[in-house]
């Protein structure tokens, strides 16, 4: 196709038996910010649209006892515990699943305190 972009610039180089007339390369990047994964899309026919895709890898392990997110349990994290404290089914804080933040929740946060994995 005359004009068609370099299909190796393209995620996984050319594809597979080559470049014919009609074939729509993508180009697609993943950014992460502050826990968000947004996905774009660009394709030399205009048309952007996506058959599939795989998401490889991951943002490490679980830290549910980072209630502000800032990656490490600190003392922000605890100021949130003690605001949810008492009966609060379902809260981010509510660890044991108990319905109630409390004092098991605290240790298991104190338990945790540093650095995210």
């Amino acid at each position: 196709m005359a004009g068609s972009p370099d299909p190796s610039q393209f995620i996984g180089g050319g594809w597979p038996g080559g470049h014919s007339q009609g074939t729509t390369y993508a180009l697609h990047t993943v950014d992460v910010v502050d826990g968000t994964i947004a996905i774009s899309v660009a394709t030399n026919s205009g048309f952007g649209s996506v058959n599939g895709f795989q998401l490889v890898g991951g943002a490490g392990e679980p830290c549910p006892w980072d209630l502000d997110g800032g990656g490490d349990v600190g003392i922000l994290d605890l100021l949130a515990l003690l605001a949810a404290w008492g009966p609060n089914p379902g809260h981010p804080a509510d660890f044991d699943g108990s319905g109630v933040v409390g004092v098991l929740d605290l240790v298991t946060l104190m338990a945790n305190w540093g650095p995210c994995p």
